[in-house]
């Protein structure tokens, strides 16, 4: 039940950052990105480092490119209650 709660809050704060971060149809990456931090961020709140944390977060000198490709999987998984 606890697992069902957490997940619908995560859908609902995915839905929240689309919402406002989403200005039109042509979404960019890094807009795909940084909603993904604000969810990010909220199951960390819970004491949870989301998946691929650390290929994904901000870094302040990158060395290599963002891995986007990640961010479809590591959202499917915040959002799932299993």
């Amino acid at each position: 039940r606890l697992s069902t709660l957490v997940a619908a809050h995560m859908s609902m704060c995915l839905d929240a950052a689309c919402g406002e971060l989403f200005s039109d149809e042509d979404v960019t990456p890094e807009e795909i990105r940084r909603s993904w931090e604000r969810v990010a961020a909220e199951a960390m709140r819970l004491d949870v480092i989301p998946p691929a944390f650390e290929q994904l977060r901000r870094k302040k000198h990158r060395r290599n490119p963002v891995p986007y490709e990640l961010i479809p999987g590591s959202l499917a998984r915040m959002l799932c209650a299993d």
